[in-house]
């Protein structure tokens, strides 16, 4: 009898060493968080575009640390908007892809596909929600003559089917009123960095793949305006596996960025958070606005790392870290 007391007070405790353990970073780490991408096509001579696409923006411009967004414009209804005229082939091309026959509609993620006006904030979030087997980060350089792209990507295991990495540029914003009326031009596709139909990639195992790009300043657009677009896309079914931006790892709140040894992302999420850090991070805790500690854990021996927060309530919350050089905090929200 007491040897039966013995085994059962055992089980509890090695139960509760598993349940502490699945709050550990890194712990049975296979997927990331996942961008949303959206391919918006509009033209700026629709008229029925330029009455959609305000609810449209004011929709995605909820969740900017999760959704990546771009504006292509092909000839329909109009061939005399200067957006598709800037770049006939490259509109052109994508919404063939798509078989895109009318504007305003949008694709999200790759697989649906519908017009504009039926676009609801319910699917968004159902997207955002979703997780990834890769991550796709980017970082960019140089100015004029000499600016430079560096896409990575990391992979939690093999991916199979027939993965195209697409890069593309776009304008974050560009201002003119436009025939129907409009003056915001948000994330306007420019040129392509790849081939419109991507640059083929294998992923074999656990590991990770940088590509590098080189491009000029180009008539047209503000260079201070510009920015990289990376996205990974199995053409067998058209699915975006995920995608990445230069915004998109956010700083720590209150800390010089120069400073910092780690970034956090995406900072709205429903259930899992990233941490990349360059220092030696030692601990984390993640704390509410009133102070009380929540989840405290250690950090694996790795660069990046993944976080389950799905059991928090929605809200605001603080992650504390705790590196070599001493404590370092960034914010984020649980939806």
């Amino acid at each position: 009898m007491p040897f039966l007391k013995i085994h059962e007070n055992m089980k509890k405790i090695m139960l509760s060493v598993l349940l502490l353990s699945s709050h550990v970073i890194g712990i049975g780490q296979s997927t990331f968080p996942k961008f949303v991408l959206l391919e918006q096509f509009t033209n700026t001579w629709c008229p029925i575009c330029a009455g959609a696409n305000p609810s449209f923006y004011s929709t995605i411009q909820k969740y900017p640390q999760n959704v990546h967004h771009v504006s292509i414009h092909p000839p329909y209804p109009y061939d005399k908007c200067p957006l598709y005229l800037y770049n006939k082939a490259g509109n052109q091309e994508r919404a063939s892809y798509y078989k895109i026959s009318g504007t305003p509609s949008v694709v999200m993620n790759g697989v649906n596909s519908k017009a504009e006006q039926s676009f609801t904030e319910n699917e968004l979030k159902s997207e955002i929600s979703k997780n990834s087997p890769l991550l796709v980060s980017v970082t960019e350089k140089g100015t004029g003559d000499n600016r430079s792209v560096t896409v990575t990507i990391k992979s939690s295991g093999a991916i199979s089917g027939d993965l195209r990495l697409i890069v593309l540029l776009a304008e974050k914003n560009l201002k003119f009123t436009s025939q129907n009326g409009e003056v915001d031009h948000y994330n306007v596709f420019r040129k392509y960095l790849t081939a419109s139909t991507g640059t083929k990639i294998t992923i074999i195992n656990n590991n990770e793949q940088k590509f590098d790009f080189n491009y000029k300043d180009s008539s047209g657009w503000k260079p201070e305006e510009m920015y990289a677009l990376a996205f990974v896309q199995n053409a067998g079914n058209n699915e975006v596996l995920n995608s990445g931006t230069k915004f998109d790892l956010t700083t720590p709140i209150g800390e010089d960025p120069k400073s910092n040894s780690f970034k956090l992302y995406p900072t709205i999420t429903r259930d899992m958070i990233s941490i990349e850090s360059s220092a030696n991070a030692k601990k984390y805790e993640v704390i509410n606005l009133q102070g009380q500690v929540l989840m405290q854990g250690t950090f694996p021996n790795q660069s990046l790392s993944t976080l389950s927060v799905k059991n928090l309530s929605p809200g605001a919350y603080w992650i504390k870290i705790k590196v070599d050089a001493g404590v370092q905090m960034a914010k984020f929200i649980k939806q």
